[in-house]
């Protein structure tokens, strides 16, 4: 499914299919195609989502917000025409004909109608129905964005015993974006969490006292901490602790340790442990493991971790441990892409702009582009600046390409700051 959503145009029916004509499913899949939503942004990165797919997750909470208040089916051909609302309808038949913009008026409907009916539950101390509303205004689901809210109704429903809400609290604090960054009350949160139940917050602490920031972290508690849920079947704490042993965070050093844990975590399907050990493969040794490497990167890639099919893409480029191949470095490129990666997405389009390995198509590096802007990589945005200042197989849109320079040189990229400058310069 994470791969859809970056195509949802094409693949929306078919999602309607696979879920027997549960139109719902596809008004989500059409909702991330047509806001280009933060958690399709936020597929593998940061430490807070590591290792953990945030489009599923987003997903699979859509679908709890929808489902859970009574989401509905397609009208049967029982169904009095005057029973039917022709707006509703016209967004369905829309939806099922794979129109991303259906699926977007559709989950508008579903969402509103979803952010009432948590709004009374609240009010009626259903605090599981606060914590599912606070996310929708933190992120803009069916109601403005509203991080005061979410902040406020995060907090009622850690009161009230939601681990999901104290998460939430606990992940503001810790990246600091609605409220002042925190990270003893990041932690104290995440406790709480943990303590409801919430095993993404179990690891969440841990991670943090691996890290360091403004409260007293303590490397040694974290690593504790990791071992501990590992023993449990954590998966994910598994590669934290894994992590620790390959760096010295907390422990002494130890990569056959560090090996072994994640050895373990892989043989149960955690994609990110195949990862890691293909980096310590490719890196040990001054290289000597990079046959091992390779396969693992390839495994990551099949499993569905875009990071294996960018490593695989590169080494295609590299032309040293595999051999020298354009068309499956644009290949691997394009499944990373497809899987979510904003930087794939990028390289992708430089590839289309050279004609390496594909046709030349300066539409085509466009719209990849795009998706590498809208995904957070600024070189995407920079290049399709670059392309709708020429008007390349585009038409030419300088206001456009203003927006998208300022977007590239506030991500740090140099030329998009020169090319904004020459915009603003006088014409001679």
């Amino acid at each position: 499914m994470r791969g859809h959503l970056w195509h949802g145009t094409r693949r929306s029916s078919t999602c309607c299919e696979a879920r027997g004509g549960e139109w719902v499913v596809c008004a989500v899949a059409g909702w991330y195609v047509g806001e280009a939503h933060p958690f399709a942004r936020l597929l593998w990165g940061g430490s807070m989502l590591a290792g953990r797919p945030a489009v599923l997750f987003g997903f699979a909470l859509l679908c709890a917000l929808f489902l859970s208040c009574g989401g509905k089916k397609q009208q049967g051909p029982d169904v009095e025409e005057k029973d039917v609302d022709p707006e509703l309808t016209g967004a369905v038949t829309s939806c099922e004909e794979g129109e991303a913009a259906g699926c977007y008026r559709l989950a508008n409907m579903e969402a509103n109608e979803a952010a009432l009916r948590h709004q009374q539950n609240c009010e009626d101390q259903d605090f599981a129905s606060c914590a599912q509303l606070a996310t929708m205004y933190e992120y803009g689901i069916g109601v403005p964005t509203s991080p005061g809210n979410a902040f406020k109704l995060y907090k009622m429903g850690c009161a009230g015993g939601v681990g999901m809400a104290c998460r939430g609290l606990a992940e503001l604090y810790h990246s600091g974006e609605h409220v002042d960054r925190n990270l003893g009350l990041a932690s104290a949160f995440y406790g709480k969490a943990c303590a409801m139940g919430d095993k993404l917050s179990c690891t969440d602490m841990a991670w943090l006292h691996l890290g360091k920031g403004d409260f007293e972290a303590d490397p040694k508690k974290g690593v504790e901490l990791l071992q501990r849920f590992c023993d449990e079947g954590n998966s994910a704490a598994c590669v934290g602790l894994g992590d620790a042993y390959d760096r010295g965070d907390g422990v002494k050093a130890d990569k056959v340790k560090a090996v072994e844990i994640l050895t373990a975590a892989c043989e149960k399907k955690n994609t990110v442990a195949c990862y890691k050990i293909a980096l310590i493969n490719a890196t040990e040794g001054k290289g000597q493991n990079m046959e091992k490497a390779t396969e693992l990167f390839v495994a990551a890639c099949e499993a569905g971790y875009p990071a294996g099919c960018v490593s695989v893409a590169d080494l295609y480029l590299a032309g040293d441990v595999l051999e020298l191949d354009l068309s499956e470095a644009a290949a691997y490129f394009y499944k990373a892409c497809d899987l979510g990666s904003a930087e794939a997405c990028t390289e992708l389009g430089l590839m289309y702009i050279d004609g390496d390995g594909v046709e030349k198509s300066y539409k085509e590096a466009g719209t990849l582009y795009q998706l590498g802007c809208d995904g957070g990589d600024p070189r995407g945005c920079g290049n399709l600046g670059l392309l709708k200042q020429l008007g390349a197989e585009m038409d030419k849109d300088l206001v456009a390409a203003e927006r998208l320079f300022k977007e590239a040189c506030a991500g740090g990229i140099e030329e998009a700051c020169a090319a904004l400058e020459g915009m603003k310069a006088p014409s001679k």
